[in-house]
């Protein structure tokens, strides 16, 4: 397999969301996530791994998002997408990782969560029109 170059979504747009992977190559003169904070997790983007660079309109720059705490940043822990977190009543804390957990597991297990059920939905709504 070759390289991989940089999907820009919103291209044209004042602030492109630009999306990196694991083999990615940067254009000469743009910004590298390799090393910058994530700000969800607060761990750093390590080669290898997958996100995304969103413009920050308060910094002023690109941050380096890890593509599975962006995706749980807008649908929420996996208590939240079963509702049982403290939005829907229950008791679990949405915005805090289960014991033993750090925020970038809790991520990837809110991301694995959510991409299972869209499969799932997937499914399911190919048989109901079977």
């Amino acid at each position: 397999m070759g390289p991989v170059t940089i999907q820009i979504i919103g291209e044209g747009q004042i602030f492109p969301v630009i999306q990196f992977g694991s083999d990615t190559q940067f254009p000469d003169g743009l910004i590298y996530a390799i090393g910058k904070v994530c700000p969800w997790c607060d761990e750093p983007i390590a080669a290898g791994d997958r996100g995304s660079l969103i413009w920050e309109i308060t910094a002023a720059e690109y941050g380096s998002w890890h593509q599975e705490c962006l995706l749980r940043s807008f649908v929420g822990s996996v208590a939240h997408q079963l509702k049982t977190c403290h939005c829907f009543g229950g008791s679990v804390r949405d915005n805090e990782p289960p014991e033993g957990m750090t925020k970038r597991q809790q991520a990837k297990a809110a991301a694995e969560h959510y991409e299972a059920q869209q499969i799932h939905n997937q499914g399911a709504q190919i048989h109901a029109r079977q």
